[in-house]
Order: C-alpha cells, then sequence, then structure tokens
C-alpha cells in the first residue's frame, strides 16, 4: 500500500475490499491525491476522507465521499466571488464535510447576495476555504476544491453555473438539498 493511504476495518472486513470505498480509493491512487479510506459512522458505509486547507495552514477541511474524484460533478460558479477566487466546487448529499480552525481569530466569515451562506476566508492568507449554510438543525457547506492537497488531477472538465435571477428561496432550497452535510463539530 502507498504511503499516506491507511485502511480501517469494519465489521464486514478491510474497507479494501471491492465495493464504493474500494473504487474510491483506486481512483485516488490513479489521481496521485493523498487520503484515507474510512468505515461506518456518519451514514456512510465506505468513503475516501479528501484533506485540504488554506495556504497558511489555519483553516481546514475534510471531505469525505465514496464517489471517486473521476466521477465528481465539477462546477464553476460564474458569479465576481467565485470567479475571483478561482473556485471549483464538487458536492455529496451523501458524504460529509467538516471545517477545521486552528486559531479561531483567523477565520473571516463574508456574506454577500442574498446573504444566505457564510463564506469561510482565512484572514491570514486570504484563500477562500468554501461555504456554509443552515436551515434550522440541517448544517450543509461546499468546499472550494483548489483548497485539496494535493489538487486531484483526474477531475472532469468544470461546468460553468450561472445562477443570477434565481429566487431566495430556490437557492436556499437547492444548497439544502444538494449540498454536502456537515459533521456535527465543523466550524
Amino acid at each position: 500500500m502507498r504511503p499516506g493511504f491507511a485502511l480501517t476495518r469494519s465489521p464486514r472486513g478491510p474497507v479494501g475490499v471491492p465495493g464504493p470505498g474500494f473504487t474510491a480509493l483506486r481512483a485516488c491512487r490513479r489521481s496521485g491525491l493523498r487520503a484515507v479510506v474510512v468505515a461506518g459512522g456518519g451514514g456512510m458505509q465506505d468513503g475516501v476522507e479528501y484533506l485540504g486547507r488554506c495556504h497558511c495552514g489555519a483553516l481546514g477541511a475534510r471531505y469525505r465521499t465514496a464517489v471517486p474524484t473521476v466521477d465528481w460533478a465539477v462546477r464553476s460558479c460564474q458569479c465576481s466571488f467565485c470567479q475571483a477566487h478561482q473556485a471549483l466546487y464538487a458536492t455529496d448529499a451523501a458524504g460529509w464535510l467538516r471545517f477545521e480552525v486552528s486559531q479561531a481569530s483567523l477565520l473571516q466569515h463574508y456574506r454577500f447576495g442574498l446573504r444566505q451562506a457564510d463564506f469561510l476566508i482565512c484572514r491570514r492568507c486570504g484563500i477562500y476555504l468554501g461555504a456554509v449554510y443552515a436551515e434550522g438543525e440541517r448544517r450543509v457547506g461546499i468546499l472550494n476544491l483548489r483548497v485539496h492537497r494535493p489538487f486531484p488531477t483526474n477531475l472532469a472538465a468544470a461546468v460553468p453555473m450561472d445562477f443570477d435571477g434565481e429566487s431566495e428561496g430556490n437557492r436556499t432550497a437547492r444548497w439544502a438539498v444538494h449540498w454536502t452535510p456537515l459533521a456535527k463539530d465543523s466550524r
């Protein structure tokens, strides 16, 4: 097994056996991405956890999905904020996302447009990590794929998305359905 990969055990045996996690691991190996295969918890049986961080390392992210990187539906929002940061996105409503902060004073919450989501930016290095939307007890997020370390090399070309003119209700409903659920201890 390559350095940087860790297998965990589940009641069914090692998570390296053929199945969604195994497929994701093979795709991860082909892309040269460092990830951890995980099992159980959070409603996902198998998956790969992808690690990301801002440039200075003050903000981090863990994105768990059973979808191989080659199958991620990569999107590029056309709003001025996302274009300025050259952000790319992929989400998994069956996955799991955690934003981590090593020093709370370095986390900048920024809202614009309809002011419904918190965009997470590092005050030290200026990197945009992702966004969080909360509706009642349900919290979902989206991760800027540019923060993955290393960046996946086998992603599909990004599909440009234009949400101008979308109503507040339609936008928040789309986020609630399609964005990735946040871990309970996520920032």
